[in-house]
């Protein structure tokens, strides 16, 4: 009779082609050096040597698993055994994840249901929670990345794929996360995959967007699309509001004689020697994202005092 498979081991891949190949010479010619795990009458570790034994006509031996923790048993000598890169830890994580969370609301409703007052209530799905922590201490993961990682399984679940086939880092996708729009947001995705885009510059890429969308609507954020998004960090925007490109002198107290009041007249000169000071000879703002956010700043700061004025 054929041993089923737990659950837990189900956690990583089977081995295939040349790799399980190889596994089944070296049982032939050693024979199997590593027992096969155990738990509640199914195999918690060892599927790969016990498949690869029945195909070498060896034996196999058995060992039972006793311990208190088999989820973090299995977990731990398969991340020491095979080389695992960050974003497959990462997904790991939220596999495991999910695997106490489940069992975390079954206790929760074997607890209700016996009227037990110390069960646990809500909450098992925040990246607060204790299942969330307990999965990312148990693969080995920083709590940065986890909280990153736990930002994109929220807020962008499509992109966990992406991760997943090493096309996205764990922190580009959490940039990309903060996008609201889901379709802006692959739009975008496909865009970096596509440029290799650092995390840095998709940071600053989606920072922009932003930007154009509160200055411009669809029509710059649609431009930015069309761009090539090769940018560093510190460049200048990729989408300048149209109010930024008309030629700018250098602010003079003269140039503010007659305004209603001295707090009127400071402000004004403030926005326009900010917008001087980001400018450059020809008068093109070619601010980087500390500029454009004082210019959006002076902005603001003037609407409101002509409102104030108009009351």
């Amino acid at each position: 009779m054929k041993l089923p498979f737990h659950e837990y081991a189900d956690l990583f891949p089977i081995l295939t082609g040349e790799d399980f190949s190889a596994l089944v010479d070296d049982i032939k010619e050693n024979g199997l050096l590593e027992p096969i795990w155990l738990f509640e009458g199914k195999i918690l570790d060892g599927r790969n040597r016990y498949l690869a034994c029945e195909e070498a006509k060896v034996e196999p031996r058995f060992v039972e698993y006793e311990g208190k923790d088999a989820l973090g048993f299995v977990v731990s000598v398969n991340i020491k055994r095979r080389h695992l890169t960050l974003e497959q830890r990462a997904m790991l994580t939220l596999a495991v994840r999910g695997i106490l969370e489940a069992e975390a609301k079954v206790r929760q409703i074997a607890g209700l249901k016996h009227g037990d007052k110390d069960a646990p209530r809500g909450g098992l799905k925040t990246a607060t929670g204790s299942s969330a922590e307990q999965a990312s201490k148990m693969v080995g993961i920083g709590e940065k990345t986890a909280w990153r990682l736990w930002s994109v399984s929220d807020k962008a679940p499509e992109l966990l794929g992406a991760i997943k086939a090493g096309d996205l880092s764990i922190a580009t996708a959490a940039d990309l996360a903060q996008v609201d729009d889901k379709g802006l947001r692959g739009k975008l995705a496909t865009k970096v995959v596509a440029e290799g885009l650092t995390t840095k510059q998709t940071e600053y890429v989606t920072e922009q967007i932003e930007i154009a969308k509160n200055q411009d609507g669809q029509k710059g954020v649609n431009a930015i699309l069309k761009s090539p998004l090769h940018v560093a960090e510190t460049t200048p925007p990729l989408w300048p509001s149209e109010a930024h490109k008309s030629p700018w002198k250098k602010p003079k107290a003269k140039d503010y004689k007659g305004q209603s009041s001295l707090v009127d007249t400071a402000l004004k000169m403030l926005y326009n020697a900010v917008v001087y000071l980001a400018s450059d000879k020809d008068g093109e703002v070619v601010t980087n994202q500390f500029w454009t956010k004082w210019i959006t700043l002076t902005e603001k700061i003037l609407k409101m005092m002509k409102a104030a004025k108009e009351a």
